[in-house]
């Protein structure tokens, strides 16, 4: 009965392995099989398996996984990934946050990530909150600058004299003091 079940067993996984024997590989690249990508705002990269272009992603985007599968970050940014979500936090050579080989960054090395700026990330999977300050902290940017902006736009259409020119509304019989009468 054993020997039945085990067979079985070998069978299944045989055939599982026969319907997609290359589910790991990415097999020959055929560029004509690529989609098209069409405009890319944050630059162009290479899927997982280096074969087709694809849009590179863009800031707060999901970035990293195993092999990038969920994506490149663009020009200026980086994938930024969390530790903390390691599940296998304890290290007997030493605390998780070692750079040297361990199960964690073997954990990292597939995390998923957003992508944040580059220039402001500080290079540690130990920084959820630094990551989490500096997208608020650029959200706010970029709301002030809107604000100004339109506080400008405003500013500029009151300055700006009404349709005729700055005695437009004026009649003939009420011409300004300045005006030179002959």
């Amino acid at each position: 009965m054993t020997g039945l079940v085990i067979l079985a067993c070998v069978t299944i996984a045989a055939s599982v392995t026969a319907i997609r024997p290359d589910a790991l590989q990415c097999g020959p690249c055929d560029p004509s099989h690529c989609p098209a990508i069409g405009e890319c705002h944050r630059g162009i990269t290479w899927d997982v398996c280096n074969c087709c272009e694809v849009c590179a992603k863009g800031i707060n985007d999901e970035c990293g996984g195993p092999w990038s599968a969920y994506g490149k970050c663009g020009f200026g940014l980086t994938c930024l990934k969390d530790a903390r979500d390691c599940p296998y936090l304890f290290n007997p050579r030493g605390s998780a946050s070692d750079t040297g080989s361990n199960i964690c960054d073997e954990y990292l090395f597939n995390a998923i990530g957003r992508c944040v700026q580059s220039g402001r990330v500080v290079e540690s999977a130990f920084k959820r909150n630094l990551a989490k300050e500096l997208l608020a902290e650029e959200q706010r940017q970029q709301q002030q600058q809107q604000q100004q902006q339109q506080h400008h736009q405003q500013k500029q259409q009151r300055a700006e004299p009404a349709e005729g020119g700055i005695n437009s509304h004026l009649t003939p019989r009420m011409t300004p003091l300045w005006s030179a009468r002959g």
